[in-house]
């Protein structure tokens, strides 16, 4: 999805779910005009899109210069459903969970096939939109008399709930009564399908939000990132602290992952952020943060001074570019990743009577539990500043599914991660080895430091001067000076790469 500077709207790609607002649930495969925002009187001014994918469904949005937000696609992410009043009335959102399934483009809950006002914003102007893994988040200004100049905002968010990734705590219960008899309790996809705000950052006075797949990150004013949602790459940046973990076990545990240390706790560090988080080393009076980015498992920052912070991944691939590829990446060497030992209120009361008051515990466990227990942060499961780009000041970085790309302050364009967003071809592998592979994955492999793409691949990128970049799952699209270069890297366009040394545009 791009928007012109003249405020039109194209898209093209996976159409499935009306995502493309088009009107139809089909693929195109070139960049059209989306004539909804054209035929409006007077047409609006589209400053600002964004588009999220997941299993469950694509979505997009769009801002316009007066604040009005308008979404499109998988109708569980658009914030329609039931959107006829106030947002201080919008909690739960009390919808079947059959019809937030429907592929029927007629059903009032089926897919958003043209670009929709989100009437919930109608009275509070928004100023940024971030689609993620089938969750949308808002910043928006509050209706005050004394909010003039719109310098009160709040966050809002909706979707899908599972992870955390709304940021609103704890999934609320729900009884699925399409199921066998009625109130039968068993697990089934929550939504939140009204916009709901995100009390936790109120007064934070966030500046931008990021969605990923299933976690977010927000920045505030103050060089403050906030982190929440899914956390089993590392993703997250922090280790949750279990609600019967005292606060002085807290503080010893935040300020032993900023130096680095053991990190003495009683929670598991793959444990999801229900609620915005702070993410150190980002807080106030040490790195200040002006941008971040989540991307599929992993995140990004870029800090005042223009350089860039990764984290996350799992240690699996390139996509933080450390330079890590391998083992090493999931634990630094000589350290044994110990995990930490759940202590609820039975074990810490059985601990305290001897191994006789522990319920079903072993001896040994009981042993065990009585006794501090470290934890070793993999290296990959806190934000590392990424040294290859060291030399350069990055200006906008974005992350895709499973790579990276940046744009710097002299527009130049660094790239790197795996999955066929970026790749390079294996040492000592010849054309002839290219044209006999069943498998692209036989002769090539990730870019595990940031480097400028191979322009004898990509010949028309020579010697262009870059201002923007946008990965999504596994394609890159960068913006030059004067025109536009669309990259994407896939299967097909691979091969022809290497042999007709051509890019297709």
């Amino acid at each position: 999805i791009i928007a012109s500077t003249l405020g039109a709207v194209y898209t093209c790609g996976d159409g499935s779910d009306g995502q493309l607002g088009h009107g139809v649930m089909k693929s195109v495969l070139s960049l059209t005009l989306v004539s909804t925002f054209a035929s409006m009187i007077p047409p609006p001014v589209i400053t600002l899109v964004s588009a999220g994918s997941h299993t469950s469904g694509s979505h997009s949005a769009a801002v316009d210069a007066d604040g009005k937000l308008y979404t499109w696609g998988k109708s569980s992410a658009c914030g329609h459903i039931g959107a006829s009043g106030s947002l201080s009335s919008y909690t739960t959102a009390t919808v079947p969970i059959t019809s937030m399934f429907s592929s029927d483009a007629n059903s009032p809950n089926g897919p958003v096939v043209f670009p929709r006002l989100v009437r919930a914003f109608k009275k509070r102007p928004v100023l940024k939109v971030s689609c993620g893994g089938g969750f949308t988040l808002a910043i928006a200004c509050l209706p005050s008399k004394t909010n003039i100049d719109n310098t009160k905002t709040a966050v809002y968010s909706w979707g899908l709930w599972a992870g955390g990734r709304l940021g609103l705590g704890k999934a609320p219960s729900k009884m699925d009564n399409t199921y066998l008899h009625a109130k039968t309790r068993r697990k089934v996809p929550r939504y939140q399908a009204r916009p709901r705000r995100i009390t936790a950052l109120d007064g934070k006075h966030v500046l931008n939000v990021s969605a990923g797949e299933c976690h977010a990150l927000a920045v505030t004013s103050k060089g403050e990132v906030f982190t929440w949602g899914q956390n089993d790459a590392g993703q997250c940046g922090i280790i949750p602290v279990h609600p019967n973990v005292s606060a002085a076990s807290g503080r010893r545990i935040l300020e032993a992952l900023e130096k680095g240390q053991p990190v003495p706790t009683a929670a598991s560090v793959w444990d999801d952020v229900l609620e915005p988080r702070l993410c150190p080393p980002f807080v106030a009076g040490n790195v200040f943060a002006t941008a971040a980015t989540a991307g599929g498992l992993h995140s990004a920052v870029i800090d005042a001074n223009g350089k860039v912070w990764t984290w996350g991944g799992g240690g699996h691939g390139a996509c933080l570019g450390h330079g890590e590829c391998a083992d090493e990446a999931v634990a630094p060497r000589g350290a044994r990743l110990v995990k930490a030992l759940r202590m609820n209120k039975k074990t810490r009361a059985g601990a305290a009577g001897g191994v006789e008051g522990m319920l079903g515990a072993s001896a040994v466990a009981a042993r065990e539990s009585m006794k501090e227990t470290s934890l070793i942060v993999p290296k990959w499961g806190r934000p590392r500043r990424v040294e290859a780009l060291m030399g350069w000041k990055v200006e906008k970085i974005s992350l895709g599914e499973a790579h990276c790309a940046c744009v710097t302050s002299n527009g130049s364009l660094l790239s790197w991660g795996g999955g066929v967003g970026a790749v390079q071809v294996k040492e000592g592998v010849d054309e002839d080895s290219i044209r006999a592979t069943d498998k692209v994955t036989d002769v090539i492999e990730p870019i595990s430091v940031p480097r400028e793409p191979c322009t004898n691949w990509l010949s028309s990128m020579s010697g262009k001067v870059f201002t923007d970049v946008s990965c999504g799952g596994q394609h890159t699209m960068a913006m030059a000076t004067g025109e536009q270069v669309g990259l994407g890297l896939g299967r097909k366009l691979l091969r022809a790469s290497a042999l007709t040394k051509k890019l297709v545009e």
